[in-house]
């Protein structure tokens, strides 16, 4: 055997075995589910609940993590996780621990469990989130994204609960969801739920329900003014915009009208009665 064709045996072999590895170690899951219970309390701090049921299918996986955006909201704190009836302590890295940093503008709450695969497993994250709720004259409002839309998998199925600082008359609430398509109901006059039955990788679930000012304790948070600004700065940014285009075609015509244009001639006879020169 030529030593041209050895080194091209070994190639293969070598890429296969890579190719078998990568393959190996291909990681695969999925959300079964994905339910939020959120109590907003007397002193409007707002209690999570979030509940997810996650089917590690192939590969092996050691912690999950839960990224929280920290732009309208004050602080986390009280953090918990459970595993059914296993409480995660406080750590880094080792079985069953837990922790809870800053990374950019997010709060992440990451937790380490036994190495696991083809099981489905259920974790329970617990935690306060204060200066959260949104105070309004008209009526005070809770903001949450239950489902956050940086995922690469689905999660099939999602109910969302808001308990209320007190019981009110359905008139007096007001409920509406973003993102995922879901379905919303008052249970009683002191909560609300809404359902969504598949929410697509990339896609979000937020809900608002807004019930009368003046129930719980508190005043607006820092962080509200510049949010409920940026509609009107949104509306600013499409008026200057639109100006700049319309300013930009009339700027164009100009332009054209004073240099791009053929200069206009005199009106030509349509007849001359002499030659117009004396050339031969």
């Amino acid at each position: 055997m030529s030593r041209r064709i050895l080194w091209t045996l070994l190639l293969l072999v070598l890429v296969l075995s890579l190719v078998g590895t990568v393959y190996a170690q291909a990681k695969d899951y999925s959300y079964e589910r994905v339910d939020v219970d959120i109590t907003v309390l007397d002193n409007s701090n707002i209690q999570i609940v979030e509940t997810q049921e996650i089917a590690f299918i192939s590969g092996d996986f050691h912690f999950g993590f839960r990224e929280i955006p920290a732009d309208r909201l004050e602080e986390i704190t009280d953090v918990e996780v459970w595993e059914d009836n296993i409480q995660y302590r406080p750590g880094s890295g080792g079985e069953y621990t837990y922790q809870v940093y800053r990374e950019g503008g997010d709060y992440v709450i990451k937790w380490y469990f036994p190495y696991t695969s083809d099981s489905t497993h259920t974790y329970t994250l617990k935690y306060l989130v204060r200066g959260g709720l949104r105070f309004y004259e008209e009526g005070d409002q809770l903001w949450w994204k239950a489902i956050w839309p940086d995922r690469e998998v689905p999660v099939m199925g999602s109910s969302v609960t808001v308990n209320l600082p007190a019981s009110f008359e359905p008139s007096e609430l007001k409920l509406e969801s973003y993102g995922a398509t879901a379905e919303s109901g008052i249970i009683s006059g002191d909560r609300v739920v809404f359902r969504a039955s598949r929410v697509e990788p990339g896609e979000e679930l937020e809900v608002r329900v807004q019930f009368p000012h003046g129930v719980v304790s508190g005043s607006a948070p820092a962080w509200q003014s510049a949010e409920d600004a940026k509609p009107l700065v949104n509306v600013g940014v499409l008026l200057i915009s639109g100006l700049i285009l319309v300013g930009g075609i009339l700027g164009l015509y100009l332009l054209w009208h004073l240099k791009g244009r053929d200069k206009p001639v005199g009106v030509v006879s349509d007849y001359l009665t002499e030659p117009p020169s004396d050339l031969p």
